[in-house]
């Protein structure tokens, strides 16, 4: 009976959870000193650019022009690859596995560089009858895991937290 009670209450709790929309919001835990930052990359205008721009801001964080006193965030770069994992009796591929790998850097206003990467996998079914209907999905599929990529590196920078605070007590005892 106890353990009848027990797992009733906890789907209760997790259906009113799902149901109200709950989730985490990664932009609390981050450290006060990494909720202004900078962005800097090759391609100022690009997807993963304007997407890790968006999430920032989700996230509660100040995107701010460079200055002196700012963390800054390095796009270094996105690397896009499929791999195929099924094939058609034909020889065409059946099934593919898209890897998008994102590095960056964070570099603090003391100059210490903090390096940064996340890889995300999603499995695409390829169909030669509708190919530009796939175009199209695969194209959202890689915009989803820009997404998803962007959301991972914010994550990092939580982790972050513990090496930004001792280097703010080591400022704090050279003075």
């Amino acid at each position: 009976m106890k353990k009848y009670l027990k797992h009733s209450l906890l789907s209760f709790a997790f259906v009113m959870l799902t149901a109200c929309g709950f989730h985490f919001q990664t932009g609390e835990l981050l450290p006060d000193n990494l909720k202004t930052i900078s962005i800097d990359s090759s391609n100022s205008n690009g997807d993963m650019t304007r997407i890790m721009k968006r999430e920032l801001r989700l996230n509660n964080v100040n995107v701010v022009a460079a200055q002196k006193d700012i963390p800054v965030l390095r796009l270094l770069g996105e690397t896009q690859n499929t791999d195929v994992t099924a094939l058609f009796s034909t020889g065409k591929a059946a099934e593919k596995v898209l890897v998008l790998e994102v590095e960056a850097n964070v570099i603090l206003p003391n100059q210490k560089i903090f390096p940064l990467s996340t890889r995300v996998e999603r499995n695409f079914f390829d169909s030669p009858q509708e190919a530009l209907a796939k175009a199209t999905e695969k194209d959202a599929m890689w915009s989803s895991m820009r997404k998803q990529a962007a959301t991972q590196l914010i994550n990092r920078l939580i982790s972050l937290q513990n090496v930004v605070e001792k280097d703010e007590q080591s400022k704090i005892e050279e003075k």
